[in-house]
């Protein structure tokens, strides 16, 4: 049974792992339709554990989508307590 355990929690880590390496082209395609704003609590909340991860990759992916994140949801930090 702990075989089975660590298989869904290294499939967890990875679909994170895959999520940090897209979640900026995926906030950004979703503000052509003005769809980031509607999920904003969601993508800032992952972004602050992607880059709060005890992983350096993971960390690594939250620097890279600084920059978008950044573009997106600068109007925002005061209401979600974030500061880029």
């Amino acid at each position: 049974m702990p075989i089975v355990l660590t298989t869904i929690t290294e499939g967890i880590e990875d679909i994170d792992l895959r999520l940090a390496q897209l979640i900026g082209k995926v906030a950004y395609k979703l503000s052509s339709f003005d769809l980031h704003t509607y999920y904003k609590e969601q993508f800032i909340e992952f972004f602050l554990d992607v880059c709060n991860h005890k992983d350096l990759e993971m960390r690594r992916h939250g620097a890279y989508n600084l920059a978008c994140f950044n573009q997106l949801f600068k109007d925002y930090q005061e209401e979600n307590g974030i500061d880029f």
